[in-house]
């Protein structure tokens, strides 16, 4: 409702794209808390308001709205006005604004809505929201899919963490989603974003689907099964798939059953038709046998070869019918094999149901909470402003294991006293020896510290052979995971100017001849680098050599891509290795992220 007032003196001037709008500066600055702080609210008379993608008639009604007269929110104009209170911080008219969009029912015109508020670089967080209360509608709309993964993730994890708030809270009435929708739109998910679509997995629960969903899960490829929980761990998959090749098997047999059946009815139908012919021939000739008085010798011969063409027939056809009986005697025991192994299989994957459903509920309230990818927030929060599409994360509160870095710690656990009783020995072993790589194209990430790793069993940071270092760290991952290859996520900084990743190699110097650099694994034009400069120095305190440099670089401007790089000046050796941004990535941040780095030449 607009606020009651005395009548206000048109005293100030608003420009939106080419429109002049008068307004009362004093009831304007009352709703907008960033036009009252506004320079021009004090020194000036006038000021463009103008916004591409936003027409005349949708800042009238909120010019309106912030002037007290009645206003009209529509479908037309609330992403508009939603996208104009948060820019302007109206929380008065964005609260009806707000409930008007919760309200909406029509899926298409929000998605188109909320790509505009992504184009404009806007907060999202209300129609995220709200699509999450309302997932269902939305999992089967085309254009849904086609939204970048970081916001569909967001609006998955806010889906699942309101069916974990319903459960504790009976009163709560939230949709929960169809999971069979789900799967269907992971596949057009996957079909649109390759494989950039994998984190989506993360939420995927094999108890919540049939057997021939599942079967499909557990044939998805190496980058999705990264990120499926433990019922769709690699050696469970491996019998997943051999439990389609059984079905195959029994579906190819039952086809040539049908085969069987439907040429063995034609024949069938042809032998009845023979028969009847010749039971009306015999009858016409016994019928005139009959006539003329007597036997004929020629027509007992007659009978006789027609007996036996019946005989040959029903032998072919009992035949058949034996060759039958074996496919489906064998198409059945492949049925039974199939359900013993997949009864097998699933018991191996869930040995307690009930049991892991309520540890299930327990991961998914987590991993709703935790956010890969932060939403952007308004610059008068206290945290930490995220750029929409940031592949990056804060370190969350829980600490979050995936079933693959669960196993990874099992492991460590049982070689750590192993390696803990020659890690001395072994150590000065290791930084004593001397280690030359060159490149070799058919192996990238075969290089100095694949070696490195291979010499101590573990990561080379843990063991302090290398000590890695960065200048901050927002992902889940530590800088050190940039050397553990078969590492499936990824690292990253904060959007800030000049990040670096920096190796000392200790006692020993490097001299380097080329570098791999492996990207994230996010489609083209995302936080991918672009300007960069890789330094070498022998002393922190004395400044760094430049050992390459690449500036509006594009080698790296894809998913998971590998590409290596060969050193502009490669004379000198050095303690310190730094690799540092000195210009935006590929999405127009200053974020520092990569999968791998591998080094060559030589290290003594």
């Amino acid at each position: 409702m607009p606020l009651s007032h005395p009548p206000h003196e048109a005293d100030f001037t608003l420009t939106f794209n080419d429109n002049k709008f008068n307004i009362s500066k004093c009831l304007f600055g009352l709703y907008s808390i960033k036009f009252r702080n506004h320079p021009d609210f004090i020194f000036q008379n006038s000021l463009d308001m103008s916004e591409k993608g936003i027409d005349v008639s949708t800042f009238q009604q909120f010019v309106n709205a912030c002037q007290s007269h009645f206003y009209s929110i529509t479908n037309e104009n609330v992403i508009g006005l939603h996208f104009l209170c948060k820019k302007w911080k109206v929380p008065m008219i964005l609260e009806e604004v707000v409930s008007y969009l919760s309200d909406i029912n029509d899926s298409t015109l929000l998605i188109t809505k909320l790509n505009f508020l992504l184009q404009k670089d806007a907060p999202t967080s209300e129609i995220e929201e709200t699509i999450s209360k309302h997932i269902n509608s939305y999992l089967s709309v085309p254009s849904f899919c086609s939204l970048p993964i970081p916001v569909l993730h967001r609006i998955i994890s806010k889906t699942f963490l309101q069916e974990n708030k319903t459960s504790t809270n009976k009163n709560r009435k939230v949709e929960k989603i169809n999971h069979h929708l789900f799967l269907n739109f992971l596949k057009a998910a996957s079909d649109f974003h390759k494989e950039s679509a994998a984190p989506l997995y993360y939420f995927v629960d094999g108890s919540d689907f049939t057997h021939e969903e599942i079967n499909e899960i557990g044939s998805k490829p190496k980058f999705i099964q990264h990120f499926l929980e433990p019922t769709f761990s690699t050696s469970i998959s491996s019998l997943f798939q051999k439990l389609n090749d059984q079905k195959n098997q029994i579906t190819s047999i039952n086809s040539q059953i049908e085969s069987m059946k439907n040429f063995e009815g034609a024949k069938i139908t042809e032998f009845k038709e023979k028969v009847a012919k010749l039971k009306k021939s015999i009858k016409k000739k016994v019928k005139n046998l009959a006539n003329e008085g007597m036997e004929s010798s020629s027509s007992n011969q007659a009978l006789h070869e027609l007996e036996q063409q019946i005989s040959t027939i029903t032998t072919s056809i009992t035949t058949s019918n034996d060759t039958l009986s074996m496919l489906e005697t064998k198409c059945a025991d492949l049925d039974n094999l199939y359900n013993e192994v997949y009864t097998r299989v699933f018991t191996m994957a869930t040995p307690n149901r009930q049991e892991q459903r309520q540890e299930k509920q327990q991961q998914r309230k987590k991993r709703s909470r935790m956010s890969f990818f932060p939403s952007k927030q308004d610059k008068d929060e206290k945290e930490e402003p995220h750029s929409r599409r940031t592949v990056s994360m804060k370190e969350p509160d829980h600490k979050r294991a995936s079933f693959l870095e669960a196993k990874t710690q099992q492991r460590n656990a049982h070689e750590m006293p192993v390696r803990n009783s020659v890690a001395p020995s072994m150590s000065q072993s290791i930084e004593t020896t001397e280690v030359t790589k060159e490149f070799n194209a058919t192996n990238q990430l075969n290089g100095i510290i694949k070696q490195l790793t291979q010499q101590c069993g573990g990561n080379v940071h843990k063991e302090k052979i290398i000590d890695i270092q960065a200048s901050s760290s927002l992902s889940s991952q530590a800088p050190m995971s940039v050397c553990d290859y078969n590492n499936v996520w990824f690292w990253s900084t904060k959007d800030q100017p000049n990040q670096w990743l920096r190796f000392d190699f200790k006692n020993r110097k490097i001299s380097l001849k080329n570098y791999t650099i492996k990207t994230i694994p996010y489609q083209a034009n995302f936080d991918h680098l672009k300007n960069w400069v890789v330094e070498g120095t022998n002393n922190l305190e004395t400044g760094w050599d430049e050992i390459d440099k690449r500036t509006n670089n594009s080698d790296l401007n894809g998913s998971g891509s590998i590409f290596t790089f060969k050193c502009e000046s490669n004379a000198n050796s050095y303690r310190y290795i730094r690799l540092r941004t000195i210009g935006p990535n590929h999405y127009g941040k200053n974020i520092l992220a990569l999968t791998n780095i591998e080094f060559f030449g030589n290290l003594k």
